[in-house]
């Protein structure tokens, strides 16, 4: 079972601020492409065109795979058909497994860890105990469709270290995401720190790290500028200063634009912050673009754009503290990694393929056929997911 909870972002990180830009641009600083500058040498962007059309159709992951069907009727030297009948195992097994389930995890509290359905070379549920695995079960069945497996963590421990650990990382104003690997005898979480600040932060509170417990860390936040003459156009790229533990996916939309030096969103007016690993740079074109490393899409400043939320803000956030002083009081608006509305609408490289399989066409000429029909619905105004509703829907 998996628990997600989403902590309040850090209080206790000790960074200063950092200040607003002194300097004004410098005449020898090249302009993005359709910025304009003011009196005190920061940047304007109302608009900008939106991200251009990828040309070529997305490579889909899925070709050629083998899928868990496939894999299990060659194990198994038997047909696809055959392994999608057989794949959850016989009638007998769930027939079991609904009278014993509850009975097992009721009678057996503080010894049950879980159970968990195996596939190589057959079907068949493990049953897991902390220990006695194999008379434990005997109580409760005898059937070889089900095997005693023995380790791990019940649910009470689990519940127990996840819960000191949830209370620990929140008070210390750690963002991270908690979830039990029973088996493995563990509770895991992700942080949003590295693992530099976690063991500073670990040491300085005392806590006792040998426990079933498995941290993954942050990466190193990138630096927020890509391009060295940026940062003097810009009052501040504020982003967040620790990764999320979860995203809330309500989808936002609006435009980013820069007005005097400032991010803002130009439907409400707030001011924007950006996420953790985002940067800013500017594009093949000269546009000013808010880039990720980790792969996500580009966004240019100025076109309509999409984002998940809502997405937090923390008051002693540096990059907060900083944007309030250099662009003024108000709402913030946490953009996190915003994407062009027109990329975040084309169809998903699996939609493309069923697609061209329902027309009897190439993989290409089905992504053709598409965005030439979004370019045209565009052009009448109707634009984003509207757009692409109207030319493809998933299975066609």
């Amino acid at each position: 079972m998996r628990f997600v909870l989403i902590a309040g972002l850090a209080a206790s990180v000790a960074a200063c601020a950092p200040p607003p830009p002194e300097k004004a641009t410098s005449a020898a600083t090249p302009l993005p492409t359709g910025a304009s500058v003011g009196t005190d040498g920061f940047w304007s962007i109302a608009e900008a065109p939106a991200i251009g059309w990828p040309e070529v159709v997305p490579a889909d992951p899925s070709i050629g795979q083998e899928d868990m069907f496939d894999k299990y009727a060659r194990e198994n030297g038997i047909t696809r058909e055959q392994a999608m009948n057989q794949i959850n195992g016989p009638a007998r097994l769930h027939e079991i497994m609904q009278r014993i389930s509850e009975k097992v995890q009721r009678e057996e509290a503080g010894n049950f860890v879980q159970f968990v359905m195996v596939r190589d070379p057959s079907v068949r549920m493990e049953v897991w105990f902390k220990h006695d695995a194999a008379a434990t079960l005997a109580k409760h069945t005898k059937d070889p469709l089900f095997v005693p497996r023995e380790g791990g963590l019940s649910h009470e421990e689990r519940d127990r270290i996840q819960s000191e650990w949830n209370t620990r990382l929140s008070n210390a104003g750690l963002s991270f995401s908690s979830y039990g690997l029973e088996r493995e005898g563990v509770v895991k979480f992700d942080l949003g720190v590295t693992e530099e600040k976690f063991r500073e932060v670990a040491k300085a509170k005392g806590w006792n790290l040998d426990a079933p417990v498995r941290f993954e860390f942050a990466k190193p936040q990138p630096p927020a500028f890509a391009e060295e003459a940026l940062p003097s156009g810009v009052r501040i790229f504020a982003r967040e200063h620790m990764e999320p533990g979860a995203r809330h996916m309500a989808l936002y939309h609006d435009t980013i634009v820069l007005k005097d030096g400032c991010f803002k969103t130009k439907g409400s007016g707030d001011l924007v912050m950006f996420a953790y690993d985002a940067q800013l740079s500017t594009d093949d074109n000269g546009y000013l673009t808010v880039i990720s490393p980790n792969g996500r899409e580009p966004y240019r400043i100025g076109e309509p754009g999409n984002w998940g939320g809502p997405n937090g803000v923390d008051e002693k956030n540096p990059d907060v503290i900083a944007l309030r002083k250099a662009c003024g009081d108000g709402t913030i608006m946490n953009v996190a990694n915003p994407s062009s509305a027109r990329l975040f609408a084309l169809p998903a490289p699996q939609w493309v393929t069923n697609y061209a399989e329902a027309k009897g066409l190439t993989r290409q000429k089905a992504w053709d056929d598409v965005t030439d029909c979004m370019k045209a619905e565009e052009a009448e105004g109707r634009t984003g997911l509207n757009a692409r509703d109207v030319c493809i829907r998933q299975f066609n």
